[in-house]
């Protein structure tokens, strides 16, 4: 009964990844309205939550840190949900497809071979039918245009999988989903992985990183709010140039003068706004104001949106000291240039991994 019931999780899985990969499939073909397919893993979570009674399992300062992370993001959009915009309900809502399905149990026993082979034979589709351009020159690097296959979806899957596999010592299928990182190449999930390997090669012979001094990453993530400010207001503009031979705001890809309307922004917030933020998707909302984009930093959405309490908090439940932290480096990184808390595609299997390590850290400290 065991066997079959962990089948039938795992199936209904493998079915609703399906799912999601044929509508971004078919979005990037050009049927836009299909796009939501990508948030059928909700209905997983309301399947799991009835077959569980109810009862979540994963979630716990103790028990998962990442999952509480995201939910703790769940409850301060509730908090404000009376001023909510249309955009943060619907940021809720991918949030919500996510992580659901995760947050009942603790053990999928996915294939995860199997797992890899349905992204990339979606991705395999579009690339066959687009074709293959790529641009290995600094230049294309520094202006994000190596890769005319480049999508905000499956590169960052690509990416963890990449971590994942090479921390299983999986060789075939590291290298093949860092051939699928080259081949979709996103800047970002590039420097991410190549930033986040280091942690994987440690942390496989279980040697915790920085395991007593863990609030150092929020420190970095501090400063790092700073040295957008300083690039906002113009204080690298020399030095990019002389780098890059590009334009500080051809190199950020316009991220400059969002970031500078952005701070603006935030100076006029009062006590409460500055404490528990303004509510999910008021940045994204007010950036679309501001110039027409999205404010590609998540670091910025968690303390506008949330607050500093809540951006504190969630840093400090992400990198606890029991954990594992190479994931939560490589989703860190990406924070720092795009909009990654709310794309489901990404984050559910972001999630189901992060389940599987918190497994395997658990069987491997029990057999110490």
């Amino acid at each position: 009964m065991r066997k079959q019931s962990l089948f039938n999780i795992s199936s209904l899985i493998y079915f609703f990844i399906i799912i999601s990969n044929l509508g971004i499939m078919l979005s990037l073909f050009g049927f836009n309205s299909f796009r939501y397919l990508m948030y059928s893993p909700f209905l997983l979570g309301v399947i799991f939550l009835i077959k569980n009674n109810f009862i979540l399992n994963n979630i716990g300062i103790k028990k998962n840190g990442l999952n509480t992370a995201f939910l703790l993001l769940i409850m301060n959009a509730i908090l404000h949900f009376m001023t909510l915009g249309s955009n943060g309900v619907f940021q809720l809502i991918f949030i919500l497809s996510s992580i659901l399905p995760v947050i009942t149990k603790d053990n999928f026993q996915i294939n995860w071979r199997f797992f890899s082979i349905i992204y990339i034979f979606s991705f395999s589709i579009y690339l066959f039918s687009n074709g293959l351009i790529l641009n290995t020159s600094l230049d294309a690097f520094f202006t994000s245009s190596s890769s005319n296959l480049e999508t905000n979806q499956h590169p960052f899957v690509f990416g963890i999988l990449t971590l994942f596999f090479l921390f299983k010592r999986d060789k075939l299928f590291f290298l093949l989903n860092l051939l699928f990182v080259l081949l979709s190449f996103k800047r970002i999930v590039f420097l991410a992985v190549i930033i986040s390997i280091p942690f994987v090669l440690f942390e496989r012979k279980n040697i915790r990183v920085l395991k007593n001094i863990r609030w150092v990453f929020m420190v970095i993530n501090i400063l790092f709010i700073r040295i957008l400010y300083l690039f906002s207001n113009g204080y690298f503009d020399d030095m990019i140039v002389s780098i890059t031979g590009i334009s500080p705001g051809y190199f950020s890809m316009g991220r400059n003068a969002i970031y500078s309307l952005i701070f603006d922004y935030y100076d006029k917030f009062n006590l409460f706004q500055f404490l528990f933020g303004k509510g999910q998707g008021d940045l994204y909302s007010k950036s679309l104001i501001f110039i027409g984009e999205a404010p590609h930093n998540d670091l910025l959405v968690l303390l506008l949106d949330h607050g500093v309490i809540v951006f504190i908090v969630f840093f400090f439940l992400i990198y606890q000291k029991k954990n594992l932290i190479f994931n939560i480096i490589y989703l860190n990184v990406l924070f720092l240039t795009d909009n990654v808390l709310v794309y489901a595609f990404f984050l559910f299997p972001f999630f189901l991994i992060n389940t599987e390590i918190n497994t395997i850290r658990k069987n491997f400290n029990l057999s110490q």
